[in-house]
Protein backbone atom coordinates (compact mmCIF):
# COMPACT_ATOMS: atom_id res chain seq x y z
CA UNK A 1 0.00 0.00 0.00
CA UNK A 2 1.50 3.37 -1.09
CA UNK A 3 0.55 6.86 -0.09
CA UNK A 4 -0.96 7.05 -3.84
CA UNK A 5 -3.02 4.03 -3.08
CA UNK A 6 -6.67 4.75 -3.48
CA UNK A 7 -9.52 2.54 -1.81
CA UNK A 8 -11.77 1.11 -4.81
CA UNK A 9 -14.88 2.90 -3.45
CA UNK A 10 -13.08 5.74 -3.97
CA UNK A 11 -11.90 5.60 -7.43
CA UNK A 12 -15.83 4.41 -8.07
CA UNK A 13 -17.10 7.72 -6.45
CA UNK A 14 -15.17 10.19 -7.54
CA UNK A 15 -16.68 11.34 -10.51
CA UNK A 16 -20.04 10.94 -9.14
CA UNK A 17 -18.75 13.73 -6.50
CA UNK A 18 -16.98 16.26 -8.86
CA UNK A 19 -20.84 16.02 -10.71
CA UNK A 20 -22.56 16.22 -7.42
CA UNK A 21 -19.99 19.47 -6.78
CA UNK A 22 -20.88 21.05 -9.72
CA UNK A 23 -24.39 20.66 -9.56
CA UNK A 24 -25.05 22.17 -6.25
CA UNK A 25 -22.41 24.95 -7.15
CA UNK A 26 -25.40 25.55 -10.06
CA UNK A 27 -25.96 27.27 -13.47
CA UNK A 28 -22.56 28.94 -14.52
CA UNK A 29 -20.51 25.71 -13.15
CA UNK A 30 -23.07 23.50 -14.92
CA UNK A 31 -22.10 25.76 -18.27
CA UNK A 32 -18.55 25.87 -17.35
CA UNK A 33 -17.74 22.43 -17.90
CA UNK A 34 -19.24 22.53 -21.46
CA UNK A 35 -19.58 19.59 -23.39
CA UNK A 36 -19.28 16.95 -20.01
CA UNK A 37 -23.05 17.86 -19.28
CA UNK A 38 -24.09 19.73 -22.52
CA UNK A 39 -23.34 17.54 -25.53
CA UNK A 40 -22.14 19.74 -28.77
CA UNK A 41 -25.00 18.82 -31.24
CA UNK A 42 -24.53 17.67 -34.44
CA UNK A 43 -23.46 20.43 -36.99
CA UNK A 44 -22.29 22.70 -34.02
CA UNK A 45 -18.96 21.60 -34.33
CA UNK A 46 -18.39 23.10 -38.32
CA UNK A 47 -15.29 24.83 -38.63
CA UNK A 48 -17.42 27.86 -40.47
CA UNK A 49 -17.95 29.00 -37.11
CA UNK A 50 -14.09 29.52 -35.98
CA UNK A 51 -13.66 32.96 -34.83
CA UNK A 52 -17.01 33.38 -34.07
CA UNK A 53 -19.53 32.27 -31.27
CA UNK A 54 -20.06 29.10 -32.12
CA UNK A 55 -23.63 27.97 -32.54
CA UNK A 56 -22.49 25.81 -29.30
CA UNK A 57 -21.40 28.78 -27.52
CA UNK A 58 -25.20 30.35 -28.36
CA UNK A 59 -26.48 26.94 -27.38
CA UNK A 60 -25.32 27.05 -23.76
CA UNK A 61 -25.96 30.39 -23.38
CA UNK A 62 -29.55 29.92 -23.88
CA UNK A 63 -29.69 26.84 -22.13
CA UNK A 64 -31.17 27.14 -18.29
CA UNK A 65 -30.29 24.81 -15.71
CA UNK A 66 -33.02 24.59 -12.94
CA UNK A 67 -31.37 23.74 -9.34
CA UNK A 68 -33.41 21.82 -7.89
CA UNK A 69 -30.52 20.04 -6.14
CA UNK A 70 -28.62 22.81 -4.38
CA UNK A 71 -31.90 23.85 -3.33
CA UNK A 72 -33.10 20.90 -2.05
CA UNK A 73 -29.60 20.63 -0.39
CA UNK A 74 -30.18 23.92 1.48
CA UNK A 75 -34.13 23.16 2.08
CA UNK A 76 -32.92 19.83 4.28
CA UNK A 77 -29.85 21.49 5.88
CA UNK A 78 -32.28 24.08 7.14
CA UNK A 79 -34.61 22.16 8.14
CA UNK A 80 -32.11 20.09 9.86
CA UNK A 81 -30.25 22.85 11.98
CA UNK A 82 -33.94 24.50 12.56
CA UNK A 83 -33.21 23.49 16.03
CA UNK A 84 -30.10 23.65 17.74
CA UNK A 85 -27.92 20.43 18.88
CA UNK A 86 -27.76 19.51 22.23
CA UNK A 87 -24.41 18.81 22.94
CA UNK A 88 -22.87 16.96 25.94
CA UNK A 89 -19.41 18.28 26.34
CA UNK A 90 -16.59 17.12 29.46
CA UNK A 91 -15.14 20.70 28.89
CA UNK A 92 -15.86 24.24 28.99
CA UNK A 93 -18.60 25.16 26.72
CA UNK A 94 -16.54 28.18 25.88
CA UNK A 95 -14.63 25.68 24.13
CA UNK A 96 -16.97 25.13 21.51
CA UNK A 97 -17.02 27.95 20.01
CA UNK A 98 -13.68 27.73 18.37
CA UNK A 99 -13.24 23.74 18.49
CA UNK A 100 -12.26 23.82 14.62
CA UNK A 101 -9.02 23.66 12.77
CA UNK A 102 -9.85 26.89 11.71
CA UNK A 103 -11.19 28.47 14.76
CA UNK A 104 -15.08 27.32 13.41
CA UNK A 105 -17.05 26.86 16.22
CA UNK A 106 -18.92 23.64 16.74
CA UNK A 107 -22.41 25.10 14.69
CA UNK A 108 -20.52 25.86 11.83
CA UNK A 109 -18.67 22.64 11.71
CA UNK A 110 -21.98 20.63 12.46
CA UNK A 111 -23.75 23.12 9.47
CA UNK A 112 -20.24 22.13 7.07
CA UNK A 113 -21.08 18.29 7.69
CA UNK A 114 -24.95 18.41 7.52
CA UNK A 115 -24.43 20.27 4.00
CA UNK A 116 -22.00 17.39 2.65
CA UNK A 117 -23.23 14.55 3.69
CA UNK A 118 -26.49 15.74 1.95
CA UNK A 119 -24.39 17.21 -1.19
CA UNK A 120 -22.30 14.17 -1.41
CA UNK A 121 -22.70 11.55 0.93
CA UNK A 122 -19.51 11.36 2.40
CA UNK A 123 -17.54 13.35 5.05
CA UNK A 124 -15.29 12.94 7.89
CA UNK A 125 -14.19 14.85 10.95
CA UNK A 126 -10.79 14.54 12.62
CA UNK A 127 -10.20 15.55 16.43
CA UNK A 128 -6.69 16.18 16.54
CA UNK A 129 -3.89 17.34 18.91
CA UNK A 130 -1.44 19.44 18.25
CA UNK A 131 2.37 18.04 18.23
CA UNK A 132 4.07 17.81 21.39
CA UNK A 133 0.96 18.47 23.54
CA UNK A 134 0.94 22.41 22.92
CA UNK A 135 -2.88 23.78 22.20
CA UNK A 136 -6.10 22.77 22.49
CA UNK A 137 -7.56 19.69 20.49
CA UNK A 138 -9.54 20.62 17.55
CA UNK A 139 -11.55 19.45 14.87
CA UNK A 140 -10.13 18.82 11.55
CA UNK A 141 -12.94 18.20 8.57
CA UNK A 142 -12.10 16.09 5.35
CA UNK A 143 -14.68 16.45 2.32
CA UNK A 144 -15.34 13.27 0.80
CA UNK A 145 -12.44 13.76 -1.74
CA UNK A 146 -9.81 13.97 1.00
CA UNK A 147 -10.61 10.63 2.66
CA UNK A 148 -8.82 8.52 -0.01
CA UNK A 149 -8.27 4.91 1.50
CA UNK A 150 -9.50 3.13 4.47
CA UNK A 151 -9.88 -0.66 5.82
CA UNK A 152 -12.02 -1.53 8.53
CA UNK A 153 -11.64 -4.07 11.01
CA UNK A 154 -13.89 -5.78 13.81
CA UNK A 155 -12.94 -4.10 17.35
CA UNK A 156 -14.82 -5.28 20.64
CA UNK A 157 -17.51 -6.99 18.69
CA UNK A 158 -18.24 -3.79 16.25
CA UNK A 159 -16.76 -2.99 12.93
CA UNK A 160 -15.27 0.20 13.18
CA UNK A 161 -12.39 1.92 11.07
CA UNK A 162 -9.08 0.84 11.54
CA UNK A 163 -6.99 2.69 9.03
CA UNK A 164 -7.63 6.41 7.48
CA UNK A 165 -5.68 7.75 4.87
CA UNK A 166 -6.18 11.22 4.69
CA UNK A 167 -5.56 13.93 1.96
CA UNK A 168 -4.24 17.28 3.21
CA UNK A 169 -3.44 19.99 1.13
CA UNK A 170 -0.86 23.17 2.82
CA UNK A 171 1.04 26.28 1.86
CA UNK A 172 4.65 26.95 2.48
CA UNK A 173 5.46 30.25 2.84
CA UNK A 174 9.17 31.61 1.89
CA UNK A 175 10.99 34.12 3.75
CA UNK A 176 9.71 36.55 1.42
CA UNK A 177 5.70 35.39 1.51
CA UNK A 178 5.46 33.76 -1.62
CA UNK A 179 3.56 30.57 -2.08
Amino acid sequence: MTVATKHPLYKKWSDKWERQRDVLEGEDQVKKQGAKYLPVLDGQTDPAFAGLVSSYEAYKTRASFLNATGRTQEGLSGAISRKPAIVQWPGDAVTLDIIGRNLESFRELQESATDEVIGVGRYGQLVDMPIAGEGHPFIAEYSAESIVDWEVGEVGGRTVPVMVKLLEKFTVMTDRGER
